[in-house]
């Protein structure tokens, strides 16, 4: 009797069976590092695909993607949020110089997108403008900085970092 089973279900048993494996063998999983427990879990999915008969294109492809992703190539060198607050504000200074070299249209369109309820009609001074827009990208960064990882690599592409860049910041 063949079972199909989905990548996700395999995975999840495979991550199952290294924990057992590991508990057997006396292994604390906790004082293993990533890249060998990722190992562990591949081997124990290539063992299983063989058992289901599955065929294991998607599952290596999944985890080629995952493992070349700019934040799993972060996690994989002990890379934390914090180690990106710096590069955040750095992010967000730029951003700031680029919207205040814009113009006042842009100024005051950035930051009623931010909260600012400004009086459209009231002729404001270029530096009132430019020190608003520093303090709205301060706060920005400062907000993007305490939801973590995830968010503080979207504000960085949107910024125009690459990953090699955010990458190369941090190392």
């Amino acid at each position: 009797m063949n079972t199909i089973k989905t990548s996700q279900q395999i995975t999840a048993a495979a991550h199952s069976a290294v924990l057992a494996h590991n508990g057997y063998l006396g292994i604390d999983t906790l004082e293993t590092s990533t890249e060998d427990q990722i190992k562990q879990l591949l081997l124990g999915v290539l063992e299983l695909s063989k058992e289901y008969c599955i065929d294991t294109a998607e599952i290596l492809a999944e985890h080629k993607k995952q493992e070349s992703s700019l934040r799993r190539r972060l996690e994989l060198n002990d890379i934390e949020s914090s180690d990106l607050d710096e590069l955040v504000d750095e992010a967000a200074t730029r951003l700031a110089s680029r919207i205040n070299n814009e113009g006042q249209s842009e100024q005051l369109e950035y930051l009623n997108r931010w909260g600012f309820n400004l009086d459209t009609s009231h002729n404001y001074e270029p530096e009132e403008l430019d020190e608003m827009v520093d303090e709205a990208t301060a706060r920005n960064a400062s907000q993007v900085n305490n939801e973590g990882m995830k968010d503080q690599l979207e504000f960085l592409e949107s910024v125009g970092y690459s990953d090699d860049e955010i990458f190369q910041h941090v190392l």
